[in-house]
């Protein structure tokens, strides 16, 4: 990803630095705080809330980022989408730790902005992690 953006900008891409705190299998109730997760039902909660947001998140909360790549924490969300606007599942979970990442990396003033962007990269449907309908995440 950096190596096709820095292709892309050319002669005046500034430098540009990846922080890989990836888990294979993990789910995405791991890298939410457990506030977070009390704010949505119907969440399976097999992984440890908050484990991997404590371990690997908040270890660079002073750092200063410019966006966040989300490819990651789908295995909870084959059999219950879920819908925001109900506080359930999947749907909701994933919002609410879009906000508290940024939050938690803006804390400091002048360094994250606050809306920095977040992209989400959803699995192919199939081989051992996608699930059959991942398409229909979109919908949740």
């Amino acid at each position: 990803f950096a190596e096709s953006l820095t292709d892309l900008m050319g002669s005046h891409a500034p430098p540009i630095g990846l922080i890989h705190t990836a888990v294979g299998g993990s789910e995405a109730e791991q890298w939410t705080p457990n506030t977070t997760s009390s704010k949505c039902s119907n969440l399976t909660l097999n992984g440890g809330s908050g484990s991997l947001f404590e371990k690997r998140i908040i270890p660079f909360a002073n750092t200063t980022v410019k966006g966040f790549l989300w490819y990651q924490g789908e295995n909870d969300m084959g059999e219950l989408f879920g819908n925001y606007k109900r506080s359930c599942g999947y749907a909701c979970e994933v919002p609410h730790m879009i906000s508290e990442w940024r939050q938690v990396f803006s804390q400091e003033p002048g360094t994250t902005d606050p809306n920095a962007p977040f992209g989400l990269v959803t699995l192919a449907s199939s081989g051992g992690e996608g699930h059959p309908d991942i398409g229909g995440m979109y919908y949740s």
